[in-house]
C-alpha cells in the first residue's frame, strides 16, 4: 500500500514511512537509497536526517552516522543529548576514544544524571588509558545502583553488572548477570552486555556463546570494541564475526 501511495504521490512523509517500514522488513539497501534521494531533493530535512543516521548507526556506515549526527547536533539542540550519545557510542565503535569522550561529556553537560551515558564515558575514559577517573565512575555508579530498592529494570542490572566486573568484583558480577539471562534470555541488549562481560572475566566459552546468540540481532563493530581485545586473535570467535558478514551480505543479494 505504501509503495502504491508513493508511487501516485512521492512526498517526503509517505517515502520517509515506506523506508521504515523496509528497515523494519530487513530490506536496509532499499530504505537507504530511498532516504538517499529524499535527502538529495530536500538536503535540509531533519526527518530525513534522523532516519538516515539511525539506519546508517544500524547497518551502513558508521562514518557516515557519526557525521550525519554531528549535523543534527548543531541543527536540532532541543535533540542534541540523544544525538551526543548515539555520537559516542559510534565514535567509540571506530575506535576514536577522545572523540568519544568529548561527546558522552557533552551530553553529561545536558542531562547529568543519565546512568547510561556516565557509564559510557567511563568506558571511553577507561580506553585512553585514563583508569582513575573510569573506576571512580564505575565505582559511583555501582554504589548508585546496589542503593536502588528492587531494581527492575534488566537492562540497568546488566549496568550494574557490568560496573562490577570493572571494579574486580567478579561473583557479584556473575550473579547478576545469570539472574538477569534466566530472565530475559532472548532480549538482544542484554545478550550483548553478557558478552561483554564474561570477555572482560576470561570465560571464553560464555564469551562465543553469548556472542554467538547477540549477533542474531546486532552488528560485529558492537564485538570490535576493547572489551574484545582478549579474542582479537581467537579463531572461533572471529568465524562467528565473518559469518554475520557472509549472512549480511547474502540478505543484500537477496533483497536485489
Amino acid at each position: 500500500m505504501l509503495l502504491e501511495v508513493v508511487r501516485r504521490r512521492p512526498l517526503w512523509r509517505p517515502i520517509l514511512e515506506l523506508a521504515t517500514l523496509e528497515v523494519r522488513l530487513g530490506e536496509s539497501d532499499s530504505a537507504r537509497r530511498r532516504l538517499g534521494e529524499l535527502l538529495e531533493a530536500q538536503p535540509g530535512n531533519q526527518y530525513v536526517l534522523h532516519d538516515l543516521a539511525f539506519l546508517e548507526a544500524a547497518s551502513g556506515d558508521l562514518e557516515r552516522a557519526a557525521t550525519i549526527y554531528e549535523e543534527l547536533i548543531r541543527h536540532r539542540p532541543e535533540l542534541a543529548q540523544l544525538y551526543l550519545t548515539s555520537l559516542g557510542f559510534i565514535r567509540y565503535v571506530l575506535g576514536d576514544y577522545a572523540k568519544a569522550e568529548s561527546a558522552y561529556r557533552l551530553a553529561l553537560d545536558k542531562e547529568p544524571d543519565k546512568r547510561l551515558t556516565r557509564f559510557s564515558l567511563a568506558t571511553a575514559l577507561e580506553a585512553e588509558g585514563k583508569l582513575p577517573e573510569a573506576r571512580r565512575l564505575y565505582r559511583a555508579l555501582a554504589e548508585e545502583l546496589a542503593a536502588v530498592p528492587n531494581l527492575s529494570d534488566d537492562r540497568t542490572r546488566m549496568l550494574h553488572a557490568q560496573c562490577l566486573v570493572r571494579l574486580g568484583r567478579r561473583d557479584e558480577a556473575v550473579r547478576l548477570a545469570d539472574e538477569v539471562l534466566k530472565k530475559r534470555p532472548d532480549d538482544v541488549q542484554v545478550l550483548n552486555q553478557a558478552a561483554q562481560i564474561y570477555a572482560l572475566l576470561g570465560e571464553r566459552y560464555k564469551t562465543l556463546y553469548y556472542t554467538e546468540l547477540a549477533l542474531k540481532g546486532v552488528r560485529r563493530e558492537w564485538f570490535m570494541i576493547p572489551e574484545f581485545n582478549s579474542l582479537k586473535k581467537d579463531p572461533d570467535f572471529q568465524r562467528l564475526l565473518n559469518a554475520k558478514d557472509a549472512s549480511q551480505a547474502a540478505e543484500r543479494r537477496r533483497h536485489l
